[in-house]
Parts: C-alpha cells; sequence; structure tokens
C-alpha cells in the first residue's frame, strides 16, 4: 500500500446545476484547477439529465439524485488520476454518497455529504453516518476524506456568513465523527 497519497479535493455546493450555461461554466472552472476530486452538492440532479450532463464531464462521474428542485451529489474524478472505483453507497435521501475507491493504490472512503438545515434531522444524518462507517467492514488502511455542505459551521467566527445560530448539537455530532475516525478539518 501507499503511504503517501497526495491529492487535491474541492468541495462546492452549486445550489442548482440544471443550467446549461452554469453547469458549462462550473466545469471549465473545475478543469482548470488542481482539484482531483471534486464534491458537488445540491445538483438538483434526476435521472432525465445524467446522459448529458456526462457528455459535458467525459471523465468519472459518480451521482446520486435529488430532485430537479433539491438535493443531488456528483462526485467528479479528473481523467489523469489514479483512481479504481470498487463500491459506492447511497442514502434514500440525497443527501449522503460514500464512494469506496482506490486512490493511488490506497483504499479510501470519499464521502459526499448535504446536510438538514433542521438540528435534529441534520444530528441524526450525523450519527447514522457515524453508525455506517463504525458498521461497516472498513478496516483501519482507509483513508476517509469527507466533503460537503454540513449546514452547521465548525467555527462560528469564521464558517458562518449569513447564519444565525451556532447549532450546537450538530457541531458536537460532527466533533464526535472527527474524533472516532481521527478526522482533521482541512477547510479553509
Amino acid at each position: 500500500m501507499n503511504n503517501n497519497v497526495c491529492f487535491n479535493v474541492l468541495s462546492l455546493n452549486v445550489r442548482g446545476f440544471r443550467d446549461l450555461n452554469k453547469r458549462k461554466s462550473i466545469f471549465t472552472w473545475v478543469r482548470n484547477g488542481k482539484a482531483d476530486i471534486i464534491f458537488l452538492q445540491e445538483t438538483y440532479s434526476t435521472s432525465d439529465v445524467i446522459d448529458s450532463w456526462k457528455y459535458q464531464w467525459p471523465e468519472d462521474m459518480y451521482y446520486s439524485h435529488g430532485s430537479n428542485h433539491s438535493k443531488g451529489f456528483l462526485v467528479l474524478i479528473r481523467e489523469t488520476f489514479q483512481f479504481e472505483l470498487k463500491s459506492i453507497k447511497k442514502d434514500t435521501q440525497g443527501r449522503l454518497d460514500i464512494v469506496d475507491a482506490l486512490v493511488q493504490e490506497c483504499p479510501v472512503l470519499l464521502i459526499n455529504i448535504y446536510a438538514p438545515n433542521k438540528t435534529n434531522e441534520a444530528t441524526d444524518s450525523y450519527e447514522n453516518l457515524q453508525s455506517t462507517l463504525l458498521e461497516s467492514d472498513y478496516d483501519q488502511d482507509y483513508r476517509i476524506v469527507i466533503g460537503g455542505d454540513f449546514n452547521a459551521p465548525l467555527n462560528f467566527q469564521l464558517d458562518s456568513y449569513g447564519s444565525k445560530t451556532e447549532k450546537r448539537e450538530v457541531v458536537t455530532k460532527i466533533r464526535e465523527l472527527k474524533l472516532d475516525f481521527n478526522l482533521v478539518d482541512r477547510g479553509w
């Protein structure tokens, strides 16, 4: 196994991706960037649009649908990136994807999350993720990368532009998840 895995990840809430011009702009911006793995949330994807999106992004694309007005995910992989898909787990609400892959010959879980806005639903969502990971057969060799829209500021001074509440219960659940799986916040 390669212990020196190094790659760049970008996570972006696109707040709707069905508009052709917006989608082209984002795909172009992502292609010109340095990210190897791109997490997109709130794509508003449905089964009827995916074929045209795949045409616009011919590289690896993994998705989970929401509706044409909410939710939905894309995980985009840069073509030149050493990546081998093993499996994908999706929730039924369009709020969580777990991509199990070999990245540069190292086992990695790529988790794309779009947490609910309501505190009790978000808390349940993080508890479910924690249970899923604890009950899974992933061993300690796995690296875990979580990206997405957490809908809760981990650092209220830095992460809460426009937010009025701290959502302490949700932040506590996220911190428990970080501790249980030795995760580090690399967001900036």
